[in-house]
């Protein structure tokens, strides 16, 4: 059974609307598309967002430079290191598909974009 509309955020930890909160998150990258496992990462360095165990782009200072990082900070659900794994290792049983953000980024790939799948 589906939940409502936002019912499993309501056990979510509070947002800094200002600077995103390291950790391991669930987010759809495209609507109506499936929820990936995405990692926020904040080093001494600079920050890093994986999506799929991918690193999206090159460290940056700003966070809010990294690629893709305001959709999984702002609309991403909280998960724990446990379910991350999970989701990790069910894609690549799946065959390893190309996620959402290659589909997005790399000639060739819009055939993973969900309108694609269509028909």
């Amino acid at each position: 059974m589906q939940e409502k509309h936002g019912a499993d955020r309501r056990n979510q930890p509070v947002r800094r609307s200002d600077i995103p909160t390291p950790g391991y998150y669930r987010a759809r990258l495209v609507r109506k598309g499936p929820f990936v496992a995405c990692r926020i990462l904040e080093t001494e360095d600079g920050w890093l967002l994986f999506i799929a165990g991918e690193p999206t782009g090159p460290m940056q200072r700003d966070p809010w430079r990294v690629l893709r990082m305001e959709a999984v900070a702002m609309y991403g659900q909280f998960i724990d290191r446990a379910e991350y794994d999970r989701m990790l290792a069910e894609a690549a049983a799946a065959g390893g598909q190309p996620t959402m953000l290659r589909a997005a980024t790399v000639p060739g790939m819009r055939q993973w974009h969900p309108r694609a799948l269509r028909g």
